[in-house]
This record gives structure tokens, C-alpha cells and sequence, in this order.
């Protein structure tokens, strides 16, 4: 410790620092075990929603990612819910309800429960598209009657089509607001007397653009990972898609071919696609992609 002021001097360190003290330093060879983690060193952008990224972000982490959250959608409950209420209240008229997300989930039965409970459903069959969807009915008691192979909302009309549950059948469609009308336009033409409610819709959220743009100038970002449609319009409104097309370092990661067919739609392609199309099956292709 004699000279330890003059060094630090001489090397200029500046706080943070850690000093180490002794032979111990040459174990770190061999303790260096986060160094060794197949993400070290990879820096991810989520642009997952704030209430939606920790299991995205807690899964890269722990394969040694370092990871940037920059949520570009915030899910918020609608204004007005009289149309969707009305719907509700008949739902024992119904002979299918679909579900297409977790959200949609407890959106659904936070409007239900304020008139009635569960017991309402006897006799509603449920489609839900994806197993994260399903997973959360569970949470409510509730194991859905149909879920497709596929996770895209094409798949759910080809699996009722294909046990004759369509035609004449009267669904109600429940949803995010901003969603693709090819579910409802598929059903109606299948035959099926469809009604659609909103039960919830997705805004613009987000203050760290300059941040990040300047992240992207520097080199900084070595992937950005897009979870839905939505999240690939609203980070190209609110960053630009330039930090990705001018920059080959990026790499781009997509959840499922409805979101790499709205990157496509900005002229990017993406490096990666999941298999499945969940969050744990993001992270599997995030993995594979960068140990090849």
C-alpha cells in the first residue's frame, strides 16, 4: 500500500475501481465462470413491454447478456368499454370464445368479473392462440378447449375448420385493439357469426430514443429482439429503422413469422426466428444463433 496513490495517479483510475490484493489474482483464470456464459459480452435491446420483459430480460441475463429494456409499447385499458360489456354480459350465448394473448387474458375476466364469475363460461368453448395464453387461463381454473399447434392466429382457423366448429358457430373474437383483421375476416368467411370487442389497447412508450440512437451510432448494440407487431412499428416511429439497415453489426431476432412479416413490411430482415414462437423459444434461437 506504500505506493498505491502514486499508481492509481500514474494510470489515472477512476472510480469504480476494485483493487486486488495478492496472489489470489492469478485464480481468476480459473474462476472467471460469468465470462464463460455463451452470452458474455453481447449487448440486447428488449423492446418488450415494461410489465411483460422480465422473463426476456432475466433469461438473457443469465446467459450472460447484457441487456438494454427499451419497452417501445405500453398495454393500457381502453376508454370506453360499453360495446365490450354488452358482449360480455351474453357471453353464455356464445358457443366459442378466442383469446389471443396473456393480456387479453386478464383483460377479459377484469370486465366479466364486474357482473358476474366464472360459472358464466359453462358451455362457451375457449380457443386460446399460444401456450402463454393458455398458461394464464389456468390461472383462472380454466383449460382451453382448443389450442393450435402454431402460435399465429392462421392456425387457430385451420384447427377449427378442421373439426367442423365454424360454420354457423357464434364466437366472440376478444383482443387488443389494434389487431390484424385477418382472424375476424377468416372466421366470418369460414361461415361463422363473429363478434370482435377491444379489450385493451398498446401506445407509444418510451424517453430513451436519443439514448439509444446514439447506442447504435457508437457500435454499441449487437441485437435488438421484437416480440409482436407492435413492438416492430413502434420502435421504427420512434427510433428509425436506419440504426438497423445501415448498421451490419445489429443482428435482429423475432419471436414468429406475424413479426417478421411486419419487419419485412420496414425493409428489414430479421438474422434469427424462433421455432416456437414464445418467449423461452426466442431465447433458444438467441442462443443457437450466436454459438453459430
Amino acid at each position: 500500500l506504500d505506493n498505491i496513490v502514486d499508481r492509481v495517479r500514474k494510470k489515472d483510475f477512476k472510480p469504480p475501481a476494485i483493487i486486488i490484493v495478492g496472489k489470489v489474482v492469478n485464480l481468476r483464470n480459473k474462476l472467471k465462470w460469468f465470462e464463460n456464459k455463451p452470452l458474455f459480452g453481447k449487448r440486447i435491446v428488449v423492446t418488450r413491454s415494461r410489465a411483460q420483459a422480465s422473463s426476456l430480460v432475466s433469461s438473457l441475463r443469465d446467459m450472460g447478456a447484457e441487456t438494454i429494456e427499451y419497452p417501445v409499447i405500453k398495454i393500457t385499458p381502453l376508454s370506453n368499454y360499453t360495446v365490450t360489456d354488452r358482449a360480455i354480459k351474453k357471453i353464455s350465448l356464445f358457443d366459442w370464445l378466442i383469446l389471443t394473448s396473456a393480456n387479453g387474458v386478464d383483460y377479459f375476466f377484469k370486465r366479466l368479473f364486474k357482473f358476474t364469475d366464472i360459472r358464466s363460461l359453462a358451455g362457451v368453448k375457449i380457443a386460446a392462440i399460444g401456450p402463454a395464453t393458455s398458461e394464464r387461463l389456468k390461472a383462472y381454473g380454466i383449460i382451453s378447449d382448443c389450442q393450435p399447434k402454431q402460435f399465429v392466429a392462421e392456425s387457430i382457423i385451420k384447427t377449427l375448420s378442421s373439426k367442423k366448429q365454424i360454420k354457423s358457430k357464434k364466437i366472440l373474437l376478444a383482443r387488443a385493439s389494434d389487431a390484424r383483421q385477418l382472424l375476424f375476416n377468416e372466421l366470418k368467411r369460414k361461415g361463422a357469426k363473429v363478434t370482435e370487442v377491444k379489450l385493451y389497447k398498446t401506445i407509444l412508450e418510451s424517453d430513451l430514443s436519443e439514448f439509444l440512437r446514439e447506442e447504435f451510432k457508437q457500435g454499441q448494440i449487437d441485437m435488438v429482439t421484437f416480440t409482436s407487431s407492435s413492438t416492430v412499428n413502434n420502435f421504427v416511429k420512434l427510433v428509425g429503422k436506419d440504426v438497423i439497415s445501415k448498421n451490419k453489426k445489429v443482428k435482429i431476432a423475432s419471436i414468429g413469422p406475424v413479426t417478421t412479416d411486419q419487419l419485412k413490411e420496414h425493409g428489414l430482415k430479421p438474422n434469427c426466428q424462433a421455432r416456437t414462437y414464445t418467449i423461452p423459444g426466442l431465447v433458444k434461437t438467441i442462443l443457437s444463433y450466436f454459438k453459430s
